[in-house]
């Protein structure tokens, strides 16, 4: 086994992890404070791109030992972990639906910009919106931020399909799903459907 020199990592954003001795992380402000598992029709107040549409919904994580690698920061592929949380709260605020084999929904594509690393014992807030509806796929648009100081960690996105799993292929969404959508979200998502 080689033994790795962790006491300096740099990220592309010029942040750096420093370490002396043991690894050891000082994180933001810890407290006993208990924020719910989502909130819904949320004050604006992490809206940064004027003219962009307000965060209407958050799920909260709680960051755990087991989400952090050796490095000691949580690993690229956990982040992935909480979208998937949050959109599965998101869509079952919306629909009413409570089991996910319900939702007819499977992801096509996902992608993660990382902004910051993110520690152990950190509380993170996954804030998502759907940004487009089309005839069978919908994107759904995530910022992680920092539940105690609202810096942002993360942003991503998933191509959502609707599929039905027994004909195993991609249908029309609902109409009933997509109005439901945007009476949540407060705006027209869907534009003039797709030639079928």
């Amino acid at each position: 086994m080689i033994p790795m020199d962790c006491s300096g990592l740099l990220f592309s954003n010029g942040w750096r992890i420093r370490r002396e001795g043991r690894p050891t992380t000082t994180i933001g402000r810890l407290d006993n404070r208990r924020s719910p598992a989502y909130s819904a029709n949320m004050s604006d107040q992490h809206n940064v791109n004027p003219g962009q549409p307000a965060w209407r919904f958050y799920h909260t994580v709680q960051v755990r030992f087991a989400d952090v690698d050796m490095f000691g920061h949580v690993n690229n592929a956990k982040y992935l972990t909480y979208i998937e949380s949050a959109r599965v709260a998101y869509y079952s605020h919306i629909t009413g639906l409570q089991d996910p084999r319900q939702f007819n929904m499977t992801v096509a594509r996902a992608t993660v910009d990382f902004i910051r690393p993110v520690f152990f014992g950190q509380t993170l807030r996954v804030y998502t919106r759907t940004g487009r509806i089309g005839n069978k796929s919908w994107t759904l648009e995530h910022e992680l931020r920092d539940a105690h100081t609202g810096e942002l960690v993360a942003t991503g996105s998933t191509v959502n399909v609707y599929y039905d799993y027994a004909a195993e292929q991609s249908r029309p969404i609902p109409d009933d799903i997509v109005r439901k959508i945007e009476q949540f979200e407060g705006r027209e998502l869907r534009g003039p459907r797709e030639a079928s």
